[in-house]
């Protein structure tokens, strides 16, 4: 790649960082103006801890959909539904429940819950039925 055209897309990256980072970062600063004009930094301080915890477990969890999506599909697997719900252990603690198309069996299958289950903290095999021949 042409170092003109690497420059180019770095000034590209960076302008529409800004661009689309300049509105929160104006949000949050009159939000602190505000809250420090009534006397209130604590709140904000506890608003501001609140969202950057949500969105890093929404951001994570957004993550882990897509490696977990993207590791079936390196492997051709077929992912058909994925939920979450909450594990009643802790706080951000989630169970997954995954249907793909395949047999554990199989071995493009086998590869990928190997590799799942390197990464995951709990992984396990509800049912596996081999496909209806019809």
């Amino acid at each position: 790649m042409p170092r003109r055209m690497l420059v180019g897309i770095v000034v590209f990256g960076a302008i529409l960082l800004v661009f689309l980072a300049a509105p929160a970062l104006i949000r949050l600063a009159a939000d602190w103006y505000w809250f420090q004009a009534v006397g209130f930094q604590a709140v904000f301080t506890k608003t501001l801890a609140a969202k950057l915890v949500m969105g890093l477990g929404v951001g994570l969890a957004a993550f882990l959909f897509l490696y977990f999506n993207l590791r079936f599909a390196q492997r051709g697997v077929s992912m058909t539904k994925f939920e979450s719900r909450p594990s009643r252990v802790a706080l951000w603690d989630y169970l997954f429940f995954v249907d793909i198309e395949g047999h554990r069996a199989d071995a493009n299958v086998t590869a990928a819950l190997e590799e799942v289950g390197r990464i995951a903290g709990f992984l396990k095999v509800l049912g596996s039925y081999p496909a209806a021949v019809l």
